[in-house]
């Protein structure tokens, strides 16, 4: 038994929980959902999102739709974050005479489809 089975066998049994309650595909997209989670949200995260995944259920959302949306949210909020981060990346340039950094203009480049040269 691994520590993870073993902690989940004790938990269950502190709060009167048969551990067959837990199906192991519910357990499988709640684990590989929590290190995402962990990413965007913190450390503590993972924790305060399964109490909430457990208000869900507790309130009638099936649990295979309350990951789902979880993961929906996950992958939207990973999206959000990349995207902000390649915006970031862009290279800058000093303008002349000021002190702002702003992005460098991209010529096109007459190879490119759909481009014309203006030479």
């Amino acid at each position: 038994m691994t520590s993870l089975q073993a902690w989940l066998t004790d938990a269950a049994g502190a709060l009167n929980i048969p551990i067959d309650e837990i199906p192991a595909d519910l357990r499988t997209g709640l684990l590989d959902l929590l290190p995402a989670v962990r990413q965007l949200g913190g450390d503590t995260a993972p924790a305060l999102t399964a109490y909430l995944l457990g208000l869900a259920v507790d309130r009638g959302t099936p649990p295979s739709v309350a990951i789902n949306a979880l993961r929906e949210l996950a992958a939207a909020r990973q999206q959000q974050s990349d995207d902000v981060d390649q915006v970031a990346q862009q290279p800058t340039a000093q303008v002349p005479g000021g002190d702002t950094a702003v992005p460098l203009a991209r010529e096109p480049r007459a190879d490119q489809p759909g481009q014309r040269s203006t030479v």
